[in-house]
């Protein structure tokens, strides 16, 4: 469940609260009840759950879009994230000077996409968040390497596809867009690595030593294209 259906969810159990407070009022009236805090408290609960309701309803029929263009581009920044992870921890223990190039050039070109999208997130009035959610080998042989790379630029291309059926703004369209051309450059030119390191024995080892401090979205205070 997202942010943007907890909000009906709650919408619904206020309205099925001011549903069995109506039923309560009937019955108190019905049996000759007469307590007159528990009159006021009964009025004053309802009053108050109606008024956020109403909340409620105003700030969905306004914000329900862009909620769900905040949550969609989280999901796009995690992804970008996983893959300059994956490609800053192999990127300085690749003997092959071709091959380490080429991942460094694909992780500046991620950096870039996380830079738009965290930019898209903040102009949208929501605050860039990411979680790095999937374990690596710690050692691969290099078609390995970039067979994985290649399965995570797929799934990136269906991500953004899917970005551009669901949502109309034109700036977020053209956003997704950009980024989803350049990943699917991105898996021509995995594609053609792959055919190079096809039959080669090279093995990608991870660096025991390694510990990745992440620049860009900095510390809280720190983080100026957001705050």
């Amino acid at each position: 469940m997202n942010f943007t259906n907890s909000l009906k969810a709650l919408d619904k159990l206020i309205g099925s609260t001011l549903r069995a407070l109506r039923e309560s009022q009937k019955l108190y009236d019905a049996e000759g009840i007469q307590n007159e805090g528990l009159e006021k408290a009964l009025k004053k609960t309802g009053a108050e759950l109606r008024e956020l309701r109403k909340s409620f309803s105003a700030i969905l029929a306004a914000h329900a879009g862009t909620f769900e263009m905040v949550r969609y581009l989280n999901e796009g920044l995690r992804m970008e994230y996983q893959t300059i992870l994956d490609y800053e921890r192999y990127v300085n223990v690749v003997e092959d000077a071709t091959l380490a190039t080429r991942l460094r050039d694909f992780g500046a070109e991620e950096r870039r996409h996380a830079h738009a999208l965290s930019a898209k997130i903040t102009e949208l009035g929501g605050e860039p968040k990411f979680t790095v959610a999937h374990e690596r080998r710690p050692d691969l042989t290099a078609f390995e390497l970039l067979q994985q790379h290649l399965a995570t630029e797929r799934e990136a291309v269906k991500y953004y596809d899917m970005g551009l059926e669901k949502f109309d703004d034109p700036g977020f369209r053209w956003l997704i867009g950009k980024v989803k051309v350049d990943e699917e450059e991105h898996l021509k030119r995995l594609e053609a690595l792959i055919e190079q390191y096809r039959d080669t024995a090279l093995l990608v080892q991870e660096s025991k030593n390694f510990k990745w401090i992440d620049p860009y979205m900095g510390k809280p205070g720190d983080r100026a294209w957001i705050e």
